[in-house]
């Protein structure tokens, strides 16, 4: 699940309905709510910082895309003014960014764009995965978990300059990074 910027919400993929789509709720458990009801894999949902957009992934036509749906209206459409294939949305905290997954032959690479749609570049690329980038509060880094070293561990890395740094390196399953939140 992912909070609201309120901290009044939750934002989740359910497969209640016998596929994976997106629901949110109050953080009591009141209030559940289905948004996103389509054909295919809806997942990974993350709130804009300004909470009037939730971006996700879906596998509707066939391979993945990155989609937004306002949380009020139900009213879905792309993330970006075009349609760009990924996964793993994630806003930076100013709302200026979205870093997301791209797929490879390898696994997953990390992308960052303007909220704008121009602007794409690659951050993270090679041989290995990259997954589930999150912002630093400040904007400069991006965490995420990758098997780059043989075993999945987390890292960081700069986005100005492509600089990574492992922060774990264990032999069984280190993942899912999150930054602490900001008041």
């Amino acid at each position: 699940p992912t909070w609201s910027p309120d901290g009044s919400r939750l934002a989740f993929s359910s497969n209640r309905d016998g596929d994976w789509d997106i629901f949110v709720m109050n953080v009591d458990g009141s209030r559940v709510r289905q948004l996103v009801d389509s054909p295919g894999l809806d997942d990974k949902p993350q709130w804009s910082p300004d909470g009037l957009r939730i971006g996700f992934a879906t596998t509707r036509n066939g391979s993945p895309e990155l989609m937004a749906v306002d949380p009020k209206k139900g009213e879905e459409g792309t993330l970006f003014p075009q349609n760009v294939g990924g996964l793993n949305p994630a806003w930076s905290l100013d709302g200026s960014q979205v870093a997301f997954n791209v797929v490879t032959s390898s696994g997953f690479d990390i992308d960052v764009m303007s909220a704008r749609g121009d602007d794409r570049r690659s951050v993270v690329a090679g041989a290995a995965s990259e997954e589930r980038p999150r912002w630093s509060p400040d904007g400069e880094l991006l965490t995420y978990y990758s098997d780059a070293g043989g075993s999945w561990d987390v890292y960081t890395v700069i986005v100005a300059t492509g600089e990574t740094r492992s922060l774990t390196d264990n032999p069984g399953f280190d993942g899912q990074p999150a930054w602490r939140p900001t008041p």
